[in-house]
């Protein structure tokens, strides 16, 4: 599809048009983590799923905390924006 010059295009506008959007999910992970701090406080006092390696829930990846977690999903999201930004680079 990225050998249509049509394609492209949309695919760069579209990034263009969408990328504050993504920037502010980034953005308001902060807020909205503080927000479920205490559900989430709760929820891993009666479901241990941080550091239960038999659940598929982390692919692989134990976390020890809520924040934990959260700061790896801010990271990804992070990566992965500015991994966009590169790929559609003219």
């Amino acid at each position: 599809m990225f050998k249509s010059d049509e394609y492209v295009k949309r695919v760069n506008q579209f990034w263009i048009q969408k990328h504050d959007e993504f920037m502010a999910v980034l953005n308001s992970i902060d807020a909205q983590s503080a927000f479920l701090s205490e559900t989430a406080k709760n929820n891993f006092r009666r479901w241990n799923i941080l550091k239960d390696s038999s659940t598929d829930m982390w692919k692989n990846q134990n976390f020890s905390s809520y924040n934990e977690a959260v700061s790896n999903l801010k990271k990804w999201l992070s990566e992965r924006i500015q991994w966009i930004d590169n790929q559609l680079k003219n």
